[in-house]
């Protein structure tokens, strides 16, 4: 029985380094194809199991995504990152990678939204939780929601501290929150 769950476990894809954990495998996030699950774990708080095809398409659809936002072809990129997420909805990296394309674009309100969906995500690793933040903080700055989008650069701070995008963000926030105050000011006088 051992030795079949090794064989199992042997023909899933794994990422470009032989990783499985790595971004663009297909095992990320519940696809694992002739693995089962016990049930404690499939009761947890685990993803649905996903179809390690719809799995693959979806990776497909992400890549072409990726593809059209090298091009700076966005909206293609939109639409590419959510057939992904039809075809894999719990996966926070698409989530994610349209929130970006969404700031490209300027759809603002669309981005915070996608960044909130990835930051909900039990599966979200550190470096995605930051890429959110960031997007999320981006998001709301444009906004003018300028006191929350401290909230999200100060985060990014706390996870990564020498991150040079948050520090910058920050800057430009705590500049404009000194601007409406002294517009302010100066129409009261």
């Amino acid at each position: 029985q051992q030795h079949q769950q090794q064989e199992r476990q042997a023909g899933a894809k794994p990422g470009a380094n032989g990783n499985p954990n790595e971004k663009g495998s297909s095992k990320r996030f519940g696809a694992r194809k002739g693995v089962k699950r016990s049930a404690a774990a499939t009761d947890a708080a685990a993803p649905a199991e996903v179809d390690a095809k719809r799995v693959e398409r979806a990776e497909r659809a992400k890549a072409k995504g990726n593809e059209a936002f090298k091009a700076s072809r966005y909206t293609d990129a939109i639409k590419a990152y959510t057939e992904a997420l039809k075809l894999h909805p719990d996966n926070p990296v698409y989530t994610n990678n349209r929130a970006m394309a969404y700031l490209k674009v300027f759809s603002f309100d669309a981005a915070e939204a996608d960044c909130n969906r990835a930051l909900a995500s039990p599966q979200l690793g550190q470096a995605d939780k930051v890429k959110a933040h960031l997007r999320r903080g981006t998001a709301r700055m444009h906004k003018g929601d300028l006191q929350r989008a401290r909230i999200d650069f100060k985060e990014v701070l706390q996870l990564e501290p020498n991150n040079r995008q948050a520090h910058e963000e920050l800057k430009v926030v705590q500049q404009q929150e000194r601007d409406m105050e002294s517009t302010i000011h100066q129409q009261a006088a």
